[in-house]
């Protein structure tokens, strides 16, 4: 195929669901309920905590996919982009 060429598709740098990720920081995952890869960022976690790690999965209504990119013309996106700021510090206060 174009994107996997000779790789498998359960090869870990096709998709991260095959990968290991022993020791993770802590993980904020952010998708929108309305775009098609919400059910892989579902899936994300789930890999994420079988693993032992931590996950926050933050789920917006109705956003495009990406929305973050878009700050300044929808509210969402400021939203969004604070959330992953205060996770972040507060990821770094516990380290």
């Amino acid at each position: 195929g174009f994107v996997l060429g000779e790789v498998p598709a359960e090869d870990p740098r096709v998709s991260p669901h095959f990968a290991r990720f022993p020791g993770a920081p802590p993980v904020l995952l952010q998708a929108s309920r309305s775009e098609i890869l919400r059910d892989d960022t579902v899936r994300m976690a789930e890999t994420l905590r079988a693993a032992g790690g931590e996950v926050t999965v933050s789920l917006t209504d109705d956003a495009p996919h990406v929305w973050q990119l878009f700050d300044l013309w929808i509210p969402e996106a400021r939203a969004s982009i604070g959330e992953a700021a205060s996770f972040a510090a507060a990821a770094v206060r516990k380290a």
